[in-house]
């Protein structure tokens, strides 16, 4: 599984070395790629299923109008399992958002955002097999700018499951390009 992982983000790394050569035209018409990593912190009953993960995700971001902008994001999260069971969690999926931008006078540039989409979840116990489904997701949260390159987050994350919803934290930092 974490050799997949590596390959996944060998991935993002070819992608980023290959969008860069358009990044300046991106910023000049108000759309931006962006990258972004940290933990994830699994919520309600998922909590009581999973330990702290890992976050890594990827965004388009575009203006729609004077005050809001879309952003199209996917991410990917993995979990370990708790009290010593070998397996994982995977969470993969993609979020249409809204974004409100606050305005400030300072280089702190807070935001909120909100979308829906839909994740795709697997839970893989060695020994026992796996199973997965894919569910609409809803996620709620906010972060700020550091200039105009750098960002943190943080979102709550709903994955609309029958009868429960995993539901996750994901904390994370990146960059715009």
């Amino acid at each position: 599984m974490i050799r997949s992982t590596l390959r996944g983000l060998a991935a993002a790394t070819v992608l980023l070395v290959a969008v860069s050569s358009t990044a300046s035209a991106q910023a000049a018409s108000g759309s931006r790629f962006g990258l972004s990593a940290g933990v994830a912190l699994p919520m309600g009953d998922f909590g009581d299923a999973a330990e702290t993960g890992i976050h890594v995700g990827g965004h388009w971001q575009t203006g729609l109008g004077e005050k809001l902008k879309l952003r199209i994001n996917a991410d990917i999260g993995r979990y370990g399992l708790p009290d010593g069971v070998d397996g994982n969690w995977m969470l993969i999926g993609g979020i249409a958002n809204l974004v409100y931008p606050i305005a400030t006078e300072s280089g702190f540039k807070p935001y909120l955002l909100g979308g829906v989409g839909m994740y795709n979840w697997k839970i893989d116990i060695d020994g026992l097999g796996s199973t997965d489904d894919t569910n609409v997701a809803f996620n709620f949260g906010g972060g700020f700018d550091w200039g105009t390159r750098y960002f943190t987050e943080i979102k709550y994350v709903m994955i609309d499951t029958e009868g429960t919803s995993i539901n996750t934290l994901p904390v994370t930092i990146g960059i715009r390009f």
